[in-house]
């Protein structure tokens, strides 16, 4: 994984979701890391409208992908999930529409580039 995160990072023009990118490529100036987050019950909610499940199920997924990437971080990269100085900004996904967010991400690589 940290091999294809490096190569798509050199490659340019590249979205990484997850894979721990916010640590392997910490030290690129040509990089921009964003933490996408929402309150958990807007959590649920998407994910009973995309899957079609209960609400206990969909608490469930969503508790067990949390878990499994925080201790994806801490067992692979002894990291903090958690740790908002690992990103250059959060985006609260339940507040922002998606519109909203796409504007300010590029407004930030804009204002990267100059």
């Amino acid at each position: 994984i940290t091999t294809l995160v490096q190569e798509y990072g050199d490659v340019g023009n590249s979205v990484i979701v997850g894979r721990a990118s916010q640590l392997i490529l910490a030290n690129r100036d040509d990089v921009v890391h964003i933490r996408i987050l929402a309150p958990l019950e807007y959590r649920c909610g998407q994910v009973m409208q995309s899957t079609e499940v209960d609400a206990d199920t969909a608490l469930e997924l969503v508790q067990q992908h949390d878990r499994w990437r925080e201790l994806y971080l801490k067992n692979h990269h002894n990291a903090d999930w958690n740790d908002l100085l690992l990103y250059h900004f959060s985006i609260n996904s339940g507040l922002v529409e998606i519109d909203e967010a796409v504007e300010m991400i590029a407004h930030y690589v804009e204002s990267m580039e100059r």
